[in-house]
């Protein structure tokens, strides 16, 4: 993600947007980048877009999509935090429609802080598993973690489930398995 200095209605307002970039095949360099996701409004979920996890599901030159899922917060809300889903049928994932929030059983807004998510699909059972490393408040602690959430069709999920961390106060950031 990328705060960049955007013009709204005649107002200069920075905005975090997604963007996409591509090494050279050589491994030379990186090309341009362009920006993949943004936001409407500073009143929509997805005003600052930011974090996000890839995942590709389906058979190459078939039926492939890559499916983003990345982490928006409303300005207008006080930097409540949402999950939200944009795909990509392109080959190089090039072009992305945002289909908005994750729905299912994922709670939106999110009750504590959360950011990178990981999508992982389990080719065995055809199903996506999101591993979200974040922060609940318990009583007056606030406890880090992992929340993982399920789904069978990409956009719908199941409540997640809180892992708690050892030691406890690491931060968040990518998942790696």
């Amino acid at each position: 993600c990328k705060n960049i200095q955007m013009n709204q209605s005649g107002t200069p307002i920075n905005r975090d947007r997604v963007h996409r970039v591509e090494q050279a095949a050589d491994g030379s360099g990186w090309g341009a980048p362009t920006v993949a996701v943004e936001g409407t409004n500073t009143s929509a979920p997805d005003d600052l877009s930011c974090s996000p996890g890839v995942v590709t599901v389906g058979t190459p030159g078939q039926d492939e999509e890559h499916h983003m899922y990345y982490v928006g917060a409303a300005r207008a809300e006080g930097m409540t935090l949402y999950l939200l889903h944009a795909v990509s049928a392109d080959a190089g994932g090039e072009s992305w429609a945002r289909r908005g929030l994750v729905s299912g059983g994922w709670p939106q807004p999110f009750p504590g802080y959360f950011e990178t998510p990981t999508p992982l699909l389990d080719p065995a059972t055809k199903q996506l598993a999101l591993y979200v490393p974040g922060r609940l408040k318990r009583g007056s602690t606030e406890v880090s973690g992992v929340f993982v959430s399920r789904s069978a069709d990409t956009h719908q999920f199941s409540a997640p489930a809180f892992v708690p961390s050892t030691p406890k106060a690491v931060q968040a950031g990518r998942v790696v398995l």
